[in-house]
């Protein structure tokens, strides 16, 4: 069931099957708007004292259709601008930069077409490479789904309205959509996603090791500490504050409440390596 708030004004509607905001039609039944969600007659109710806004004529509220509109106006927003700012592509931990802030052009877009076994939002192809795009309001990418798409090794990016105005202007919505990135967020990256792969082809899985009440990693590279001529490393004060460690691998086990790191992904013996060099912005 939908989160939305029936509170909440609804700013769009359907006319002539163009969605139009609240500001464009007349008062009354002569906006001649229907629900872009259960396509009943909308009322504009467009008073002196409370904000203007739609509601469903003689009937109760219908509860997707603030999610709907919006849904639709992103969606016709992508449509008819063919453009959009993508936000920056980095990886977290040091803040490398796979790729800036930039606008790209669309050559075409279809909109809620089925790609295998998922129906994504909006798809856009940019120089002949696809890019999902998925709008979220209430519900945003479910876990399988991300499966499917990262499967399909294809770049996602969704945009999240559940913080916006909900009574905002459609200029103002189509800023959001086109050219703001605080909205905006990756969910699968390829070009990310191809670097993660190099850097785990880097990276030596190493065994954490608890001694007592310490968790250690055998065979530092960094030889962070030494005991009768081996080499060590504390996991909590030395590999987490190491820049060669790159991730960590916990259990699986949803009946398991202690899901401290089995493993680290390492990249001490890797230290030399071109890539490792310009991955910590060193050449």
């Amino acid at each position: 069931m939908t989160t939305t708030n029936l509170k909440i004004k609804l700013p769009f509607g359907l006319k002539n099957n163009d969605l139009v905001h609240i500001s464009e039609v007349k008062k009354g039944l002569e906006c001649n708007c229907v629900c872009s969600a259960c396509n009943h007659p909308l009322i504009a109710r467009k008073g002196d004292k409370n904000q203007h806004h739609f509601a469903h004529y003689r009937t109760k509220e219908c509860e997707h259709a603030l999610e709907s509109a919006l849904h639709l106006a992103a969606k016709k927003i992508l449509e008819s601008e063919k453009r959009i700012r993508l936000p920056r592509v980095t990886i977290e931990k040091w803040d490398y930069e796979v790729s800036e802030e930039k606008v790209i052009s669309f050559d075409e877009v279809r909109l809620e077409t089925r790609l295998d076994s998922i129906i994504p939002d909006v798809i856009v192809y940019a120089k002949g490479r696809p890019l999902i795009i998925e709008i979220a309001v209430t519900h945003f990418t479910e876990k399988a789904k991300l499966q499917k798409i990262r499967s399909m090794n294809i770049s996602t990016l969704e945009i999240s309205l559940n913080q916006i105005s909900k009574n905002i202007p459609y200029e103002e919505l189509k800023d959001v959509i086109i050219q703001s990135t605080d909205t905006k967020k990756w969910i699968y990256n390829v070009r990310k996603e191809n670097i993660i792969n190099e850097i785990h082809e880097l990276s030596e899985k190493k065994k954490v090791v608890q001694r007592g009440f310490a968790l250690h990693v055998d065979n530092c590279p960094m030889h962070a500490r030494e005991w009768h001529g081996k080499s060590y490393a504390n996991l909590s004060s030395d590999c987490f504050n190491c820049e060669y460690l790159f991730d960590t691998i916990s259990p699986i086990n949803e009946y398991e409440y202690d899901y401290s790191p089995i493993e680290i992904l390492c990249l001490g013996n890797s230290k030399e390596h071109a890539f490792i060099h310009k991955l910590l912005k060193r050449i």
